[in-house]
């Protein structure tokens, strides 16, 4: 359906700008399917592990993912009645505010289910990776900064007991780990080099890849534009083919009718009709009015 959508973008945007406006859609559409995968996690970590969580913010939290994403997927189909235009100028915010808001709930899903000991705090490179294919880098990098400063707030939060740590079910748990300032550092250490490296490696491969797509898209146009011109001038070549025939007939028709005539007055010349003539005039009016039909021939075929 995005694609769809997108064959009526004007032809003047750019190849970054078609696709962030058909990844926007993309990125709601997977939304849901995010919304299904935590809330079966946080439901079989529950069922199977039975670990001491809350159990209701975690659920809560979950579900504010269709909440904003029924905002997002809205206000997707109202810019697309209001037009593509508009659609265009508020493509940039539109991506960025929804990959912000995948963070927010990223960083709550994290602190009520472990904390800096959860495994799934890497998950924030997996947004990075998002946003770097989607936005610009200064953007990017902007995300990323938001995203540290959420795990950090989390970190921090927990380590001076701001908010309340509740235990890792899943994966290797050291005792005390949020408590640990070494650890502590080291783990911020660890997310910030992760998610700047992400985005800059990321946002150098996109970079260069939408300059390769920008290129052979001017090769496109440049081509489509030869091609037609080409097709111009086979247009008028045929144009001119047309009158060069038309003119061609008409001029044999104009021809036809005073070489028959002459044709015939010859020939009522060596009938006889005209009174009598030498042998030798008459041999001289046979070869006239043999030319005389040669070129009526001609004419003939012309308008043939």
């Amino acid at each position: 359906m995005a694609d769809r959508e997108l064959t009526q973008a004007p032809g003047d945007l750019s190849l970054s700008q078609i696709e962030l406006i058909a990844r926007i859609r993309w990125l709601i559409d997977l939304r849901w399917g995010a919304f299904v995968g935590v809330t079966a996690t946080i439901l079989i970590t529950r069922e199977v592990f039975h670990p001491p969580l809350p159990w209701g913010y975690l659920l809560a939290t979950a579900f504010l993912i269709p909440l904003y994403n029924l905002f997002f997927h809205f206000d997707w189909q109202r810019a697309n009645r209001v037009g593509r235009e508009h659609l265009e100028r508020t493509s940039s915010v539109l991506a960025n505010a929804q990959i912000a808001c995948d963070l927010v709930v990223l960083a709550a899903l994290i602190h009520f289910s472990g904390g800096i000991e959860n495994v799934f705090e890497f998950y924030f490179v997996f947004h990075m990776v998002i946003a770097s294919i989607l936005l610009s880098r200064r953007a990017a990098f902007g995300q990323a900064t938001l995203a540290l400063c959420l795990f950090a707030f989390v970190a921090v939060g927990e380590y001076v007991g701001i908010l309340p740590h509740y235990n890792s079910p899943i994966g290797v748990r050291l005792s005390g780990l949020h408590t640990n300032s070494m650890a502590l550092l080291a783990v911020l250490w660890t997310m910030a080099t992760s998610l700047y490296v992400t985005v800059y490696l990321a946002t150098s491969i996109s970079s260069r890849l939408r300059k390769r797509e920008e290129e052979v898209g001017a090769l496109t146009r440049e081509l489509a534009r030869h091609a037609q011109e080409l097709e111009a001038a086979c247009d008028r070549l045929s144009e001119l083919e047309h009158a060069k025939s038309t003119y061609a007939r008409n001029v044999a028709h104009e021809l036809r009718a005073p070489l028959a005539a002459i044709d015939q007055l010859l020939r009522s010349v060596t009938d006889g009709l005209q009174g009598e003539i030498s042998d030798q005039a008459r041999e001289a009016i046979s070869r006239a009015r043999a030319r005389t039909r040669a070129l009526l021939s001609l004419v003939n075929d012309l308008l043939s």
